[in-house]
């Protein structure tokens, strides 16, 4: 293509990666990201017949002569057999550096984006403070074979799914030094434990769930007495009095659970104005759900009478409270797996 400043300037995105290249100057091309970033790159083969990927600058910082100037002086360079490959920094930018970069300039704002990059930190956590260029396709399966044994298929390729997305972001932003993703050609985990056969409490287990449940409330109520008489032994400062029917958040939400089918995510993201008392109603808001479509759920006895009780024991139920605020943080719970597998184990 003849390029000139002006269509170069009227190139639109597609949605796809885009190489233009210049018919005027041998070696110049023009990289159109899917956000619409452009920048100017210099493609040759070098003395050994590899090909090699230069970057010299973003468009329209690098004027159209500008980049044709540079391609040409790199193009001398090839000829006298000189390396062209750009000098690296001093400092190489760390995987935790480009999250950091891509959670402020993309996923902030995307639904759930701090959520997702809190969980995307915490699943490599090992690989943050790894050179970018160091995270090869090899480092990804030996994370894949330390994860074998507790993550399914499809969990790791969501997961690693987010990190490529980030590193392309990277490749595609001028202003960070990576020359190419260096997941590009990592193959997708076999996800075949997706068809594994849905399981469903029976009777005899529900009941043994909730002979855990009452045990294991029963135990926090013996363990908090006897904390408070060792206390009040000593002369110690007492304890904030805490009363109601259940000793923290998990009864009612596994109750809650049982008489919804709801996902987990919904009950975390669950507000005290979902729950319309007077109807009977619970609402579990699509734009809080994985689905993204709202539900509208009638409420059992059991479970009208279980949330009853649990609202007359918490102290923040404005309309915006979380239902099951994390008693550690009072924000929004990430997991529960330390006491759910306690429960089922005693089950």
């Amino acid at each position: 293509m003849k390029l000139t400043q002006s269509n170069v300037t009227a190139i639109k995105p597609n949605g796809k990666k885009q190489w233009v290249s210049d018919d005027d100057t041998r070696g110049l091309k023009l990289y159109v990201g899917p956000t619409g970033v452009k920048v100017w790159y210099y493609v040759k083969r070098d003395a050994n017949r590899k090909v090699v990927y230069r970057k010299i600058g973003p468009f329209p910082d690098l004027s159209l002569a500008e980049a044709r100037e540079q391609a040409r002086i790199l193009g001398g360079k090839i000829a006298l057999k000189e390396d062209i490959k750009r000098e690296k920094p001093a400092e190489k930018m760390k995987l935790a550096e480009l999250l950091n970069r891509y959670e402020t300039n993309v996923a902030s704002g995307q639904k759930s984006g701090a959520q997702t990059m809190y969980i995307l930190r915490s699943f490599i956590h090992s690989l943050l403070d790894m050179p970018i260029d160091e995270i090869t396709p090899a480092v990804i399966e030996d994370l894949r074979q330390n994860k074998k044994r507790d993550c399914k298929g499809t969990t790791f390729n969501k997961r690693i799914g987010t990190l490529r997305t980030a590193l392309e972001w990277g490749v595609d932003n001028p202003n960070i030094p990576i020359e190419e993703n260096p997941l590009t050609r990592l193959r997708r985990q076999s996800e075949h434990d997706n068809l594994k056969i849905m399981k469903f409490l029976n009777e005899e287990e529900i009941r043994r769930l909730f002979a855990a449940l009452d045990d294991r409330e029963d135990n926090m109520r013996k363990h908090r007495a006897s904390h408070e008489n060792w206390n009040l032994e000593r002369d110690y400062e007492p304890l904030p009095t805490k009363t109601g029917a259940f000793v923290d958040y998990l009864k009612p939400m596994i109750i809650f659970a049982l008489n919804t089918g709801a996902r987990r995510g919904s009950i975390f993201n669950l507000e005290w104005r979902d729950l319309d008392f007077t109807a009977k109603k619970v609402m579990l808001r699509g734009e809080a759900g994985k689905t993204g479509e709202t539900t509208v759920i009638d409420m059992t006895p059991f479970l009208f009478g279980t949330m009853t009780e649990w609202r007359e024991q918490c102290e923040n139920i404005q309309p915006n409270d979380l239902v099951f605020p994390s008693p550690k943080t009072g924000k929004r719970f990430t997991d529960i797996k330390k006491s759910w597998q306690s429960l089922t184990k005693a089950a």
